[in-house]
């Protein structure tokens, strides 16, 4: 009985086990992770620029933005870039793209001001 009923736990931790561990790898590519990371450095920005009386309500609706269009929880992308964080030579790769991906933005903006 006491064989049967620690099988059955075991089987039941490692069935959860490995379906937490699924969830955690979601794969996003360097591209999106670029884009994703130039969102947030747009929105961190405008943020600097609203009052304190409505930032946490302007943050909400641009976080909430950001995991629509790239269709990934802040939280999620959190621990991929921690992860990435661990190998410089990528984390500074990322950091080139996005900040390429800004500095393309910036100019797209002034190129339609001047339109």
């Amino acid at each position: 009985m006491n064989r049967i009923y620690l099988l059955s736990l075991l089987t039941i931790w490692i069935v959860l086990f490995n379906a937490c561990k699924e969830s955690q790898h979601v794969t996003v590519n360097e591209e999106s992770f670029a884009a994703i990371m130039a969102d947030i450095a747009i929105k961190n920005q405008l943020l600097r620029k609203v009052g304190t009386a409505h930032k946490d309500s302007i943050d909400s609706i641009y976080t909430e933005q950001i995991e629509q269009i790239h269709n990934i929880s802040l939280d999620s992308f959190s621990q991929h870039l921690e992860v990435i964080q661990q190998n410089p030579d990528a984390y500074k790769l990322l950091l080139d793209q996005s900040f390429e991906l800004l500095k393309e933005k910036e100019k797209n903006l002034k190129g339609s001001k001047t339109r």
